[in-house]
């Protein structure tokens, strides 16, 4: 398979009923795609250009704080891998990664029982400087991403024949991770092979990427050939990790 499938979810995502045409056609085209390939894009996602368009401009804002607001929040002062990745500080391969990112999870409190007894779960680092409200447009980001990941989850359980909300009671208070990620141009490099993030498989169930519209996605398909992801408008890329 040479190109990533495009398929309109429209129909998983305003399902009426378990029989619904056009919830069985969409995730029939998804059985296909991960048995494939394992990606694909999805459109008609229900998720406002207007949302899109806030979550990378609050991930702008973040990005163009001075490196010591960013490093107030470093991922290595968090008990759960929460905060920001400086440049050059990821390592997918050889050489380090020409990306800085900020991951932030669900909520929780430290007192939370499941922060207890879970790993990675527990509070996020947010720099104070960006305030209350652009701290509640990103988590509230977080969740439009969530809820359509779960739905999703569903297309996944009829494909499978089990029942409707197999996958998603196991994602009740999901031990989730969402990543604002800023690649540097490769005229910056160090090296001639450094790519903006090296070869890797995701260690989540499942992966929801957003694009902009420089692209440099690849992923690789059955046969072991890179297969260019280009940014499709509107478009969401959907991985099994």
């Amino acid at each position: 398979m040479d190109q990533i499938p495009v398929i309109d979810v429209s129909g998983i995502v305003s399902r009426t009923s378990k029989g619904d045409v056009k919830f069985v056609e969409a995730s029939r085209l998804i059985d296909q795609a991960c048995r494939n390939i394992g990606f694909f894009y999805i459109t008609n996602h229900g998720i406002a250009k207007e949302k899109i368009d806030k979550a990378f401009q609050r991930a702008k804002e973040f990005f163009e704080l001075p490196a010591s607001q960013k490093l107030e929040v470093d991922i290595n002062k968090s008990d759960n891998h929460r905060g920001y990745t400086a440049l050059g500080a990821e390592k997918l391969g050889d050489p380090s990664d020409l990306k800085e990112g900020l991951d932030f999870g669900i909520e929780m409190s430290i007192d939370d029982p499941d922060v207890k007894n879970t790993p990675n779960q527990g509070p996020n680092q947010f720099p104070p400087s960006l305030g209350e409200e652009w701290k509640k447009d990103v988590l509230d980001f977080q969740d439009l991403l969530l809820d359509l990941a779960r739905k999703i989850l569903r297309a996944f359980a009829f494909n499978l024949k089990v029942e409707d909300d197999f996958f998603v009671k196991m994602y009740e208070k999901p031990n989730i991770l969402t990543r604002f990620l800023k690649y540097s141009p490769a005229s910056q490099k160090t090296f001639q092979n450094q790519l903006g993030c090296g070869a890797h498989t995701d260690y989540g169930f499942l992966t929801l990427l957003i694009q902009d519209q420089v692209g440099g996605l690849e992923v690789m398909n059955r046969e072991g050939e890179w297969v260019k992801a280009h940014p499709i408008s509107d478009a969401i890329v959907v991985n099994m990790g």
